[in-house]
């Protein structure tokens, strides 16, 4: 097991700023590409999940420096999704771009949701973003959007839960939205994935 945020972590000297990209092998086959820039106006996080030479889906996510979403941009064979939050997080925004059109969205929303990406990286965003700050065994009840790869935001609950010191829970809620089965993984003190057969790179040269 590679962790990123181990030798592959690359920190600006003068902000602490984190900046890595890094690669895993899923269990089906698949594989992942992730990266993760951060900035005085909060992380960007990109991923891509590909088999072969195709890939299925590719998300961008946008955090500010509270964990809040601020842009979503997501493509698939569905089609492309785009999110984002009026200034006040009062409601959520954006667009629907399928073979039969354009479909425009507005959802509600508050400062206090979370986009859950059900696939094998966007639940290690939620952690980073929401649960660092746990207690082992402490939990929260989350709202938000989930979204696979079928780009149709659905409202829903999830219950993020800290099991151990670097090991996380999301646990479907009421209503469940996207999430169907619970997903568990483990991150490094920085906020990064720890994945099987994975590794990591900084993104900047020294």
């Amino acid at each position: 097991m590679v962790g990123a945020g181990g030798e592959g972590t690359d920190r600006s000297p003068a902000a602490g700023w984190l900046r890595v990209a890094g690669s895993a092998r899923l269990a089906d086959g698949r594989r992942l590409l992730w990266s993760v820039a951060e900035g005085v106006r909060g992380r960007r996080w990109r991923w891509a999940i590909a088999r072969g030479d195709a890939v299925g889906h590719a998300v961008l996510l946008e955090t500010d420096p509270d964990g809040r979403p601020v842009r979503l941009e997501a493509t698939s064979a569905s089609g492309l999704l785009t999110l984002h939050p009026d200034p006040d997080f009062a409601a959520l925004h954006g667009n629907l771009v399928t073979t039969n059109g354009i479909e425009h969205l507005s959802l509600p929303w508050s400062a206090g949701h979370v986009i859950d990406v059900v696939d094998a990286f966007g639940p290690f965003v939620v952690v980073a973003c929401r649960g660092m700050g746990l207690p082992v065994e402490g939990s929260l009840e989350l709202g938000g959007l989930g979204i696979d790869r079928f780009l149709r935001p659905t409202p829903g609950v999830v219950r993020l839960v800290r099991t151990a010191e670097t090991a996380w829970s999301l646990v479907p809620g009421e209503p469940a939205g996207r999430r169907r089965a619970p997903w568990s993984g483990t991150l490094t003190g920085d906020g990064l994935p720890r994945l099987p057969d994975g590794t990591c790179w900084p993104l900047e040269l020294d």
